[in-house]
């Protein structure tokens, strides 16, 4: 009985370890990457209402990243992006 216990320990703690390295590049693409793309679709938008929320959107984001809540900085960057009308990947 202890066998497949341990078997399912030792599989849910190789999936963890796996999953974890794909969310740090995910975290360098999501604060990285995704407040680039936010300017750049912005300056091509110009002096826009648009773009200008857009950009307090990307500020938003960047302080997020800045405390470590990857997440909701990323909702908040595909905001910026929806209101430029930019598909958010």
């Amino acid at each position: 009985m202890m066998r497949p216990l341990m078997f399912v320990a030792a599989l849910l703690a190789s999936t963890t370890m796996l999953s974890g390295a794909s969310l740090a590049q995910s975290d360098a693409e999501v604060c990285q990457a995704m407040p680039a793309q936010i300017e750049q679709a912005a300056s091509a938008a110009g002096e826009t209402k648009e773009a200008k929320r857009a950009l307090v959107l990307r500020q938003t984001g960047i302080k997020l990243c800045e405390e470590g809540n990857r997440r909701a900085a990323q909702k908040k960057f595909k905001e910026a992006l929806n209101v430029l009308g930019q598909p958010a990947a």
